[in-house]
């Protein structure tokens, strides 16, 4: 989600006007990628199993901006990194999402999470600086017997 968009994050709080929590409307995507609203604006969720996610900018070797690696399995973090550099980034397919940001930075964290939360739990999410402010969402699945990776690369729309 953009940064500015943190601050009306609510995570697992339950707030009395409202039917469900931003944590569990998050939950409800049942999908690898989905978008659910928040102050009227869309806010991508990364759906299905969590898992522990980062991501990477490749530019200027390809046309995706920002890359999200969500790591299903791998046996150690230097496999996961061999991984990478041995990405077809011609693998991608579009996911049906292109969504608008309209930010600089984007920030990456657990949906359980609220903008309260940032504070105490410092080094639980990750800031991404953006280019753009309109993207296409592409996913691409890496899979051998070692490694399992889910890969969503952001490019320019």
């Amino acid at each position: 989600m953009s940064n500015e968009q943190l601050k009306f994050w609510g995570g697992n709080d339950a707030k009395p006007e409202k039917l469900r929590t931003d944590y569990e409307r998050a939950c409800l995507i049942d999908d690898y990628l989905g978008t659910i609203r928040l102050n009227d604006k869309e806010v991508l969720v990364l759906g299905d199993d969590p898992s522990s996610t980062s991501w990477f900018s490749p530019k200027p070797l390809n046309r995706y901006e920002i890359i999200f690696v969500r790591w299903i399995y791998a046996p150690d973090n230097d496999s996961v990194q061999a991984a990478l550099h041995t990405l077809d980034f011609g693998n991608f397919q579009f996911s049906g999402i292109e969504i608008d940001f309209n930010s600089q930075e984007l920030i990456l964290f657990d949906s359980v999470l609220t903008c309260d939360d940032f504070e105490i739990f410092p080094g639980h999410y990750c800031l991404i600086p953006t280019n753009s402010s309109r993207y296409q969402v592409d996913t691409m699945e890496f899979k051998t017997e070692r490694i399992h990776l889910l890969l969503h690369g952001l490019k320019s729309s």
